[in-house]
């Protein structure tokens, strides 16, 4: 629900502002999101509520991000090799969690 909502803020203004603004704007606004979370981390675990609210916004910066990088992806990556490419960033950054996953979810030793 929430990249949805970021889609409709986004749309009207997609075309007339630069795709590197809305670029810059999606990471820094995730970016702060994420700090804010980091430091009301015990409020936040206490409250649902809050945690909910928290991801909501974080979600939206994400979901402009996501246009905003697709975007990017169909203007420079050639058509034929577009869709290896983006397999590639996906596989790597997808992918990437599972080992972090698995590592933290360790006991310390």
């Amino acid at each position: 629900m929430a990249e949805f909502i970021g889609g409709l803020f986004i749309a009207p203004f997609a075309d007339r502002i630069s795709r590197k603004i809305v670029l810059l704007f999606s990471t820094g606004g995730a970016a702060i999101t994420t700090y804010v979370i980091v430091a009301l981390m015990k409020p936040i675990v206490s409250s649902f509520t809050l945690f909910l609210i928290m991801d909501f916004i974080l979600n939206i910066f994400i979901g402009i991000q996501y246009l905003a990088m697709d975007t990017f992806k169909g203007e420079l990556w050639p058509t034929e090799r577009r869709g290896t490419f983006v397999s590639l960033v996906r596989l790597i950054s997808i992918g990437s969690l599972i080992p972090e996953t698995i590592w933290l979810s360790q006991p310390p030793h």
